[in-house]
């Protein structure tokens, strides 16, 4: 069937569905028709018209004028994909359906309004214009990526995919030629190409035979590629605090951060990432060695401050989302009150705060930390990275 009658059709029976959700906000490239009545927040709405900006620069398409569509769902999402599926999108339509999660993922093949098979470059590349981490080990893997190429749509739909290799491969593509080399690829799967053409331009894009792509895959990739919106998150500045000088004593190292929220606010994010209502805002720590950290937390009544290790279980590939942070990920993080004053162990590497309100009333929370350095004293400066050796 020609894509635009596949369009036609899908969006026929998308207008025969009962109970689909209102639209109730828009930006420049989205029209979100969320499934819930809890506010979306103005940095929310601006970060994902922002992200979808940036898969369309990706991928190389930029230019169209109507807006996508987005149903942000929660409970009604099997009904609409199907069972264990946290979003989906519908060819030739500009409609997608995804729970929080699954977005910015559905944003690339969305942007991409492929028909064709090639699942492991389209999933791979959804998952590295997500801004997600990822976690693989292809000198373990028994699969190369060649093979994966041709991957059947059989074998798709019954869930002999690896998400974490598709992904792990992109990155390692993109470490070497970029958004060029991604562009490039998304041309072609844009397109619809056949395996063999997919690996023609693999071999185009990274300047050799497919075996020795895989061989070189296989012996170079790190296990660990960090995600792109790592980068996109603030980071907190530390300030170093001497002792007098005619006293013996420690150095310390503070960081302090202060935040209004307010869901009006394009800094401000919304609803919680565990799917209930709040805003939040985000940054990154990176702690140094030290001997001892306090950490000190004031605010509003209803306002909180999370701290934990984004990587605590990196090796088990759970990767942090710094858009929507997971405190789960790490059972020693911290939840703090206002009035708090803790006593913490903070492993030298990078941790994530989170600074959020369960409402969406204006609110404001500040924390803290002040860490005693040990000798020699460290550059607040010197470049960050995961918590641990990898």
């Amino acid at each position: 069937m020609p894509k635009a009658m596949l369009g036609a059709a899908l969006l026929s029976m998308l207008a025969g569905c009962q109970g689909l959700p209102e639209v109730k906000y828009e930006t420049d490239r989205l029209q979100i028709a969320p499934e819930f009545d809890d506010p979306i927040c103005e940095g929310t709405l601006l970060a994902l018209d922002e992200h979808l900006g940036q898969v369309e620069d990706g991928l190389g398409e930029v230019g169209r004028s109507e807006p996508f569509r987005l149903y942000w769902m929660r409970d009604g999402i099997v009904d609409t994909c199907g069972e264990g599926r946290g979003g989906c999108f519908f060819p030739a339509t500009r409609v997608m359906f995804a729970q929080s999660r699954s977005i910015t993922h559905e944003m690339t093949h969305a942007v991409l309004d492929s028909v064709g098979d090639s699942y492991f470059l389209e999933e791979g590349m959804a998952e590295l214009l997500s801004g997600v981490g990822v976690y693989h080990e292809p000198r373990a893997d028994d699969v190369t990526p060649g093979e994966r190429l041709r991957l059947s749509r059989s074998e798709y739909r019954n869930g002999h995919f690896d998400y974490d290799a598709a992904a792990h491969f992109m990155r390692w593509i993109y470490g070497h030629r970029g958004v060029n080399g991604v562009r490039r690829i998304a041309y072609e799967v844009e397109d619809g190409a056949e395996p063999s053409q997919l690996e023609s331009t693999l071999e185009d894009v990274m300047g050799i035979p497919i075996d020795e792509i895989d061989v070189r895959y296989r012996n170079e990739a790190y296990n660990f590629y960090e995600g792109l919106s790592y980068e996109r998150t603030p980071s907190l500045t530390g300030e170093e605090i001497d002792d007098d000088e005619e006293l013996e004593g420690p150095e310390a190292l503070q960081f302090s951060v202060s935040v209004d929220l307010s869901c009006a606010s394009e800094d401000t994010l919304g609803p919680l990432p565990d799917d209930r209502e709040g805003m939040y805002q985000v940054r990154r720590l990176r702690v140094p060695e030290h001997a001892g950290a306090v950490l000190t937390v004031n605010g509003e009544a209803g306002t909180w401050v999370e701290v934990y290790d984004p990587y605590a279980r990196w090796w088990r590939g759970v990767m942090p989302d710094w858009m929507l942070p997971n405190p789960a990920i790490d059972v020693d993080g911290l939840h703090l009150e206002p009035g708090d004053i803790v006593d913490a162990e903070l492993i030298p590497g990078v941790w994530a705060v989170v600074l959020g309100s369960d409402n969406s009333d204006q609110g404001t929370v500040s924390l803290h930390v002040e860490l005693t350095l040990v000798s020699p004293k460290p550059d607040p400066s010197a470049p960050s990275g995961p918590s641990k050796s990898i």
